[in-house]
């Protein structure tokens, strides 16, 4: 436990980096459906490509973790000091990036909740909820982070419950040969490549979220060792569960079905299996995991902005802590911003994703390359971890997959989301301006008023 209150308490341990991450068994369900109706039968190979491709990023990213294991912000945080010698755009907008994908997510996961509770009360008014989610969790927030860990936990249920539901399916319901042809794409347009690539970008959001447990580093108490099984943990749930999920709702539920309710098919297909009680009693469960999904991407998204905060990129007041050492400056905006996004958006979660994305891939790309600016930059620095040398190109080459995801792949959707992951992706400019040339400015003249002050009156000590 740290005795610093003004820094990040260690209090965690490697379950809540796991916990934190597997809330994404909710995206899971309700990314598959438009993944099932973007590429058919394809849908269980985009996770297989995008899980592993994030696994052997995490892997990599270890390395620079463990050398700033004191330091939160996990992808955004390397990029900073990996190209903190050359320029300080690239770690601006990895951090940028990384805040608006996961502040972003908070709203969007808020959202999908609504479809969920709609599944026991059609008249739900999803707007109304998701506003109600998103301010519970930030009270949640203002906790010390034990009790998150344990919190968080309560995902345990639904995971089980989940794989029941797959194992079930396989073993009582009929394995169908779905007509495809039936599945219209998301946007207009035949170009099969170009909408499998959207595919991926789509579900990138979800998949590349297991980095998020390296965020949480600063807060572990054995960062070395809770950082490492934290990733590997989620890397193997990671994997079973997502293909283990698509795969079912591809095989084993009409396509119909998932097509005309892409955001909750788990539960029709948890109906037929065990009847109608026990698909009640999953929709409940996966009601509680969304609210800790939203709670997840609230403390991801709020590391990163005190951590860019503390470095002098953002404005002073994300990196003010409360007296249990969350941050709370960071969380109130966060809050902010997501109510308005709910307000202003409504019952459109995929377009918050979408838009969401283009930043967090951004953010990735950075990442990926930051590897070999680190070994180049810093060959002397000590590492306590070190990944062998042949992966420096294998990660330098996952940055490249990933520029083709976002060039090609945002091109299955339609400008508006990609104007507003731009924008949103620019709009950390201002900020930036703000703390440089207003706050640290201001900071500079103080500390050079009170230096002209002392020396004052040490002339005037001298002369007495």
């Amino acid at each position: 436990m740290s005795e610093n209150k003004n820094t990040l308490r260690r209090g965690a341990s490697w379950t809540l980096g796991v916990f934190l991450v597997i809330t994404g068994l909710l995206d899971w369900i309700y990314l598959s459906g438009p993944a099932i109706e973007m590429v058919g039968k394809w849908a269980p190979l985009v996770w297989v490509i995008t899980v592993g491709l994030m696994t052997i990023s995490c892997y990599i990213f270890l390395e620079m973790a463990i050398m700033h294991k004191d330091k939160a912000g996990g992808m955004a945080t390397y990029v900073i000091e990996a190209f903190k010698n050359r320029s300080s755009i690239p770690g601006l907008l990895a951090m940028w990036g990384y805040v608006t994908s996961w502040g972003l997510a908070v709203a969007a996961i808020a959202t999908f909740a609504g479809y969920f509770v709609q599944f026991f009360i059609p008249d739900f008014n999803i707007v109304i909820g998701a506003l109600v989610i998103v301010i519970g969790c930030f009270f949640m927030n203002l906790l010390s982070v034990d009790i998150t860990n344990k919190v968080q936990s309560l995902i345990i249920p639904g995971i089980i419950a989940s794989i029941a539901v797959i194992l079930g399916g396989w073993v009582t319901q009929p394995v169908l040969t779905p007509d495809f042809s039936q599945v219209q794409l998301y946007v207009s347009g035949d170009n099969t490549i170009v909408t499998f690539l959207g595919a991926c970008l789509l579900i990138s959001w979800s998949a590349y979220a297991m980095e998020a447990v390296l965020t949480l580093i600063a807060e572990y108490k054995d960062p070395v060792a809770d950082a490492k099984k934290s990733v590997y943990g989620a890397a193997a749930i990671f994997m079973v569960m997502t293909v283990g999920i698509c795969a079912s709702l591809t095989y084993l539920l009409p396509l119909d079905i998932v097509l005309n309710d892409p955001f909750t098919p788990l539960l029709p297909l948890a109906e037929a299996t065990f009847g109608t009680a026990y698909a009640y009693g999953l929709g409940i469960l996966f009601i509680i995991g969304l609210i800790l999904g939203v709670n997840c991407c609230f403390i991801a998204s709020s590391r990163v902005l005190y951590e860019a905060s503390s470095l002098g990129y953002l404005p002073g007041i994300f990196s003010k802590l409360n007296k249990n050492q969350s941050p709370v400056g960071a969380l109130a905006f966060i809050l902010l911003i997501n109510v308005a996004l709910i307000l202003g958006v409504g019952e459109a979660p995929v377009f918050m994703v979408v838009a969401g994305t283009i930043g967090y891939l951004v953010t990735v790309i950075l990442a990926n390359f930051s590897i070999y600016f680190m070994r180049k930059d810093f060959p002397d620095a000590e590492r306590e971890f070190r990944v062998p040398d042949f992966l420096i190109p294998v990660s330098i080459g996952i940055g490249i997959i990933n520029i083709i995801f976002l060039v090609v792949g945002s091109t299955s959707y339609t400008i508006g989301n990609i104007a507003v992951g731009v924008a949103v992706l620019l709009s950390v400019f201002p900020l930036y301006w703000y703390r440089t040339k207003v706050e640290d400015r201001k900071s500079s003249a103080k500390s050079s008023s009170f230096a002209v002050a002392a020396a004052e009156l040490e002339v005037e000590r001298i002369g007495k």
